[in-house]
């Protein structure tokens, strides 16, 4: 079975990177000087370092005062922005925040922007006429055919018709866009959950309820958990051939067209299209179980009171702790070395638990080459590798070969009939 091997070389590396700087500093004169002072200038001059898409949150007069205000008062700003309940009161947020820790970047500043930069996504939801560019979710539902409510957080909404519209996106395109924004403010939020350091301690009103709220560590150890997770599978779907229009996907749905004809007419579809993608997922995902394992220990060593903490164990008992640690362990086991999961079941006091192991899916499968044939919308034959790849290690207490018995020898699987 696999093992899991650390990347080296980082040590030589960092020691290459601070020789460069420290010649910079000794053979050009004021080399570190231009440098402090461009510094200087970018963390006075704030405003330029919004995209013009986050400048558009504020107004004229909120962009020509933020480069005035300190780092103190621009998070204060973002707070009031958070206190008008609204979807552009996020959005400004958002950039208030930003601009705070370019300004002077802290522990909290960082906290803040991240936060603030992934979940503004969500209430992105402004439609600007454009139906063919998806640069935010206003856009998806505009290509969609629908609308928006945009405004108090109470009234918020979306709005999809019946049928969707032609302008609706294909798979990739939905993919496109995932990556260019979701995956991009993800992986900028969490850079900078990389650089809090662990001693992190803020207070502070979270807007949802109103309540003051302590964050620290654990809190920054789940947030990128979370984050990763979804990374994960996003990279999952991304590493599988969906190149799919919707109108493949309408017909199929609608049975305007049956599954035999669909397979036929996309033979690429579910096929391995990048094993860096699945490499990437799985890379993501373990990271997910490190930072998990991490959290809840954090918060398993905290000593002060916990019911004022915005993530806690609070209503969690010492078993509940223990078994999800277990889980979490099998996981990244099962996916690093080939360890069998056991899903436990029973029926009437028989067992029939399962058993997977996950180190295959992520060594890359083709799942096309798992399904059966169809003659219509009906499976037919038997299924090409009972196992899925050497996922599956028993089925109810079975050999996965069960799944193609043919009692009645009718030249299909008993499952199938």
């Amino acid at each position: 079975m696999g093992t899991f091997k650390a990347k080296k070389g980082w040590f030589f590396r960092l020691l290459v990177c601070l020789g460069i700087i420290l010649m910079c500093a000794a053979v050009i004169p004021g080399c570190d000087d231009d440098d402090d002072d461009d510094d200087d200038d970018e963390k006075s001059q704030v405003t330029t370092q919004l995209t013009e898409k986050e400048k558009s949150y504020l107004s004229g007069s909120e962009v020509d005062e933020a480069d005035n205000l300190t780092s103190r008062e621009l998070v204060a700003e973002g707070f009031t922005a958070l206190d008008a309940r609204t979807s552009q009161g996020v959005l400004k947020a958002k950039a208030y925040f930003k601009m705070a820790d370019i300004k002077d970047s802290d522990n909290p500043t960082k906290f803040l922007r991240a936060v603030s930069g992934v979940a503004a996504l969500g209430f992105d939801l402004e439609t600007d006429g454009n139906a063919g560019e998806l640069k935010d979710i206003g856009d998806v539902v505009e290509a969609l055919g629908g609308t928006t409510v945009t405004g108090a957080w109470a009234d918020l909404d979306i709005i999809l018709p019946d049928k969707l519209a032609d302008t609706t996106p294909s798979v990739r395109e939905f993919l496109d866009f995932y990556d260019e924004v979701v995956v991009s403010e993800t992986e900028t939020a969490l850079s900078l959950l990389d650089d809090i350091t662990p001693s992190f301690d803020y207070t502070w009103t979270e807007p949802v309820s109103g309540d003051e709220v302590e964050s620290d560590y654990g809190d920054v150890l789940f947030g990128k958990a979370v984050l990763k997770a979804n990374l994960g599978f996003y990279y999952t779907l991304k590493a599988y051939n969906l190149a799919l229009e919707y109108t493949d996907v309408e017909s199929l749905a609608n049975e305007q067209t049956t599954i035999e004809a669909f397979l036929s007419a996309n033979e690429s579809f579910l096929t391995l299209a990048s094993q860096n993608s699945m490499d990437s997922a799985r890379d993501n995902i373990l990271g997910a179980a490190d930072d998990l394992l991490e959290a809840i220990e954090f918060m398993e060593m905290e000593t002060d009171n916990q019911e004022d903490d915005l993530i806690c164990l609070c209503d969690v008992t010492s078993e509940e702790i223990l078994e999800a640690k277990a889980v979490i362990n099998q996981v990244k086991n099962s996916i690093q070395n080939g360890q069998i999961i056991t899903l436990e079941d029973e029926d009437e006091g028989v067992d029939i638990s399962s058993e997977i192991v996950l180190q295959p899916f992520f060594e890359g499968l083709n799942l096309r080459g798992l399904l059966p044939d169809f003659s219509g919308n009906e499976p037919v034959g038997f299924l090409p590798d009972p196992t899925f790849g050497g996922i599956l290690e028993t089925i109810e207490g079975m050999d996965p070969v069960r799944l193609n018995d043919d009692a009645d020898g009718s030249g299909t699987a008993d499952i199938f009939e």
